[in-house]
Parts: C-alpha cells; structure tokens; sequence
C-alpha cells in the first residue's frame, strides 16, 4: 500500500511538473492571416500572440482600389509637385493598403527612377525639427551626392528664413552660407538637386493625426509652399474625421484648406462587413481551438457578440490578444466561459463591466452571507426589487440580443429580470448549487469578486485541493487503495482547514453528486465509517460538515441499487457509537421525497 500511495504522489507530482513547463514553453507572435490559414507550424508554441504590425499582403481583396493608387503614383508628371491624399476611418485598412503599392512599385519600377521613403511626423516634438527631418527625407533618400555642407546650408538657411533666425547668429549664418535668404531660392536649389540627379522621389507620411496639432497644420504648408518641389509626390495617409476635429477643436481653422494643398483624394472604403465577420469568426474559432477547446458551440454566443462589434482587423488583432490570450493561455480554476464573457465585455463595454462590478449586490444570488454587500439584501426585498429592476432597465434592456443571451447565461439575475420575475426572491428552484460549486459561478458571493480581480481567496484555494482529490480517486484502481486514500482525506481536512472545513465538504460532495458514479459507493463507505472525524459544529447559518455527509448518505441510500444499500446498511449493524447518527440518517431518508 505504502508503494501505491508512493506512486500516486509521483503521478501527482508529474501533473504539477507538466503545468510547470507549459508555462515556460514557447510562445509566439504570428500573423493574424497565418492563424486565419492555420499556418501555426511549431508545435512547441502554446502561447500565441498576433502581430500588430502593418503587413504588405492583400487580406481585404482590395485589388481595384491598390491598383488605382498604384496607378496615380506612376503618372505622375515629374516636373510637377503632386499631393495625393488617402483617405479612410482608423482600421480600415489604409496604411496595409500603401504598404502594398509600395511593394508593387518595388517589383515592378527600376529602383534608380523611382524613390519611396517614409515620412512620420508624430515623432518630432516641434516644427523646427519636422521641417529638418522632412527635407533630410528628401535630400538624402534621393541619394543627392553634394556636400554635406550643401545639405547643411540649406537646413539652417531655411531655419533662419521661416523661424526668423531663431536660435542662430544672423551674420554667421548669412556670410557662411552664401547669403541664401529666400524660400524661392533654396526651393530652387532643391529643384536642381533633384533634376540633376534625375530622380522622382514619392513620400509617404504616415499617421499624421498623431502628431501634433501646430505640427499637422505646418506640414500642410511646408508641402504646400516650401516642399512643392518638382520631381516629388506626397502621397498622405490620413484619418479625415480625425483630422476635422483636429482643425476645428484645436487648431480653429477652416478644414477646407486642406483641399488647396490635396490635388487628388482617394477614399479607402469601409472592410465588407461579410468579410470581416468571416475573418473574424475563423480565428477566434481556430485560436480557441489551439487552446485546447473542444467544445466550440459552447461559445457560440461570445463569438457571435464578438463578431457583431469588432469593426475592423486592428480591433480584432488587439482582441485576440487581449482577451482570448488572458482567458485561455493562463491557466484559470474559475469557469473559463464566464471569464471569457467578462473579459468580452469589458473590452466592448467598460461602463457595462464596471457597473455589474459597483453594483453586484444585485447580481449576486446565492451564498449571499460570504459577501459583505448582499448578506442583508433579503431583508427588504420589494424595495431592493424596484431598485435592481431599475438598474437592468438602464444596463441590459437596451441591450442587443447577445448581450442579453450572455448575461442571462452568467447571472441568475439577469434570467429572472429577462423573464419578469422578481430579481431578489425565495424561490430556489432555478439554482443548482452543486453546479454553483463545480462551476464556481460568478453569481456566488463566494466567487463574484475574482472573477474582477482575477486573484484567489479561500474558497478557490479549496476548489483546487479538491479538484486534485477528485482527480486521483479517478485515478486509482484499487478498491482498499481508494479507501484508505479517501479516510487520509477526511482524517486530514479538519486539521487544515479547520472552522472552513465544512465548505470542503460541501464543494466535495457537490462534485460526487454530479460526476463521480463508479466509486461512490466506497465512498459512501468512507464517509460513513469516518464521520466522527468531522466537525458538528456550525458556522453562521451553515449546516456542520457531519450533518452534510448524514443527508448526503440518506439521498444516497434513497436512490442507490438494493445490493449498494445492503451493503451500507450492514456497515450500521451493531454500531453503537454512531446511534445518534444512525437516526438522524435513518430521518433524513424517511424525510427525502
């Protein structure tokens, strides 16, 4: 015996070895279309994040529109300066849409004819800098092989000219650097620059409604006065809601200027929304999948309230790697579906989120008594009613069906406001406390609180000494191995968990009831031959651990087999130090319908 007990402590300290090295296994950043593909070729990953990154592949089937960008940049006539404007709403897809003209240029246009740099003027803090920056672009891009002292004259000189000679000696400036004191003159010498060295030079900047404001609108004027150059495209990505707001609430200009600076405005239209709900469904759907859920219909909801508010493929990457990577690759002893349902909300509704957390007096009904905030909620039950009633008015009626369907899902509550009865009652017939406690539902006052913090109290820690027990009487084969393993158990519980010990008992026999059936006569048995073990005395308004196991033995000899209630009632024969229990349950099962 003193082996097998030695070889299931070994088994059990494999178990824990196993979760050990998953958390230090691989993980890995790929991109959302290889997961879309199912391109996940390491095995050795279990931790996966997406790419955030701008691609330069064709995800959206935009053919027509890059091939209409493509083509604006190419005809461009090379003595000419020429703007170009593309325009669409954050996540639409603009910046990977450039990315892939820019490719295509690439491949297809001799390098030596055409230059493509970047321009990103969010990371300069003032306008000074910007300026330099945008002409070094040009300059030095353009592979224009002057002096650097050319390069140098022109950046001061045109310091000096447009910022009055901030910050710099008048006369060493104008005697050093030949008295170039005009924007017209230095923009011809850039002129020369660029003719000289027969290039056309195509800059693209980026991200613009991140810089700031008196930046935004003295880009607009560098490219429009000074940097109207021949032989240069601007080609101008932009966020044209973001960019009035931008120019009425701070900058108080007309927006329409930028239409004398814009020579040609290309819109990149909205993602199609059967596209995007496809794209969006797969790799939620496959993610799940590689993290080891089974049972996808289970989620069919959250996928479905998912896929109704992403709105474009950055949410939905930013998603995936914030919600479903916090809820499947951490291991969770809380129910995986309720944490995925609240993470889901709280990415998509914060205000709904927080509201359900500040008012959870409300959506907590069972084990009201282990939460300060609602063991006193019975009391005045018509008020707290109206009162609950008026808060799911605001919260959920308004709410489309998903949201509804999920919370109905999660609370009790909820199911009982979405079907007209009182929120706050007396009937218990809609709760199944054994599943409470298998599931550690939110709506206990034992659980509602980390499912917020996501920390662990008491209660869980029970739930996971538990969860182990009930793994290993899986486990064991042995009929007098089992036994001897369960009396250890019960011997040991007071002596660990004390005045507590009855909530183990409680979780314990709620996961027999639903899902242990080979061995629960034997443990029955153990039970019944051990309870002088246990605690009689009562916590609050709780029944004792050995008034628990004395209904537990009843309900099972009520409805167990005749050869399984035999053999339990002989174990009663002649056992006179349990008199008292033997007639309490002999009660209980003359009581129990």
């Amino acid at each position: 015996m003193i082996v097998s007990l030695k070889l299931l402590k070994d088994k059990r300290d494999c178990y824990q070895n196993i979760i050990l090295r998953r958390k230090n296994e691989y993980s890995s950043l790929i991109d959302l279309k290889d997961l879309y593909n199912n391109d996940i070729i390491d095995n050795k990953v279990k931790y996966l994040l997406i790419d955030e990154n701008d691609v330069d592949y064709d995800f959206l089937h935009r053919d027509i529109i890059i091939e209409h960008i493509y083509n604006s940049i190419l005809n461009v006539k090379a003595d000419n300066s020429f703007v170009i404007g593309i325009n669409g709403a954050w996540g639409s897809g603009k910046t990977t849409t450039v990315n892939i003209v820019k490719e295509k240029i690439k491949n297809n246009i001799n390098n030596k004819d055409l230059i493509l740099n970047d321009f990103n003027p969010w990371i300069y803090d003032n306008p000074q800098n910007m300026m330099v920056g945008l002409l070094k672009s040009i300059l030095n891009e353009a592979d224009i092989t002057s002096n650097p002292l050319e390069h140098e004259k022109i950046f001061k000189s045109l310091i000096n000219v447009i910022f009055k000679k901030a910050g710099f000696d008048d006369t060493f400036v104008n005697n050093f650097f030949y008295n170039l004191d005009t924007v017209e003159k230095i923009k011809d010498e850039l002129d020369d620059f660029l003719e000289f060295n027969q290039k056309r030079v195509v800059l693209f900047v980026d991200n613009l409604e991140r810089a700031e404001a008196d930046n935004i609108i003295f880009l607009f004027k560098l490219i429009g006065q000074v940097f109207d150059l021949k032989r240069i495209t601007y080609v101008i990505i932009y966020d044209e809601d973001r960019l009035k707001d931008i120019f009425s609430d701070k900058l108080k200009i007309d927006y329409h200027y930028i239409e004398k600076i814009i020579q040609q405005n290309i819109s990149i239209p909205p993602i199609q929304q059967e596209l995007l709900w496809n794209v969006c469904r797969v790799c939620i759907e496959k993610l799940l999948i590689f993290y080891g859920e089974k049972n996808l219909d289970e989620y069919r909801l959250i996928v479905n309230l998912i896929v109704s508010e992403v709105k474009d493929l950055r949410m939905l990457k930013r998603f995936l790697n914030t919600v479903v990577t916090e809820t499947f690759a951490v291991p969770h002893y809380l129910s995986k579906y309720t944490l995925f349902a609240l993470n889901t909300i709280k990415f998509f509704d914060e205000n709904l989120y927080y509201n359900i957390y500040q008012n959870k007096r409300y959506f907590i009904t069972t084990d009201k008594i282990y939460d300060m905030n609602t063991r006193y909620m019975d009391i005045n039950k018509k008020e707290n009613n109206e009162k609950a009633k008026d808060l799911f008015d605001e919260l959920i009626k308004n709410k489309n069906k998903e949201y509804q369907e999920i919370l109905s899902n999660m609370f009790i509550a909820v199911k009982r406001y979405l079907s007209g009865q009182d929120i706050i009652n007396d009937r218990y017939e809609d709760i199944d406390y054994d599943l409470i406690r298998i599931n550690k539902s939110i709506y206990s006052g034992m659980y509602f609180d980390i499912y917020f913090s996501q920390s662990e109290n008491e209660f869980l820690e029970i739930d996971k000494d538990i969860d182990d027990f009930i793994e290993c009487i899986n486990y064991i084969k042995d009929e007098n191995l089992l036994y001897e393993f369960i009396r250890q158990k019960i011997i040991s519980i007071n002596i660990k968990y004390g005045i507590s010990e009855y909530l183990w008992i409680d979780k314990f026999l709620s996961h027999i009831r639903k899902n242990i059936n080979h061995s629960e006569c034997l443990i029955v048995k153990a039970l019944y031959e051990n309870i002088l073990e246990l605690n009689d005395d009562m916590k609050a308004f709780e029944v004792s651990s050995k008034d628990k196991v004395k209904y537990f033995i009843a309900r099972y000899l009520k409805k167990c087999a005749l050869e399984k209630f035999n053999k339990i009632v002989d174990l009663m024969k002649n056992d006179y130090k349990k008199l008292n229990i033997i007639y309490n349950i002999r009660y209980l099962f003359n009581v129990l319908c």
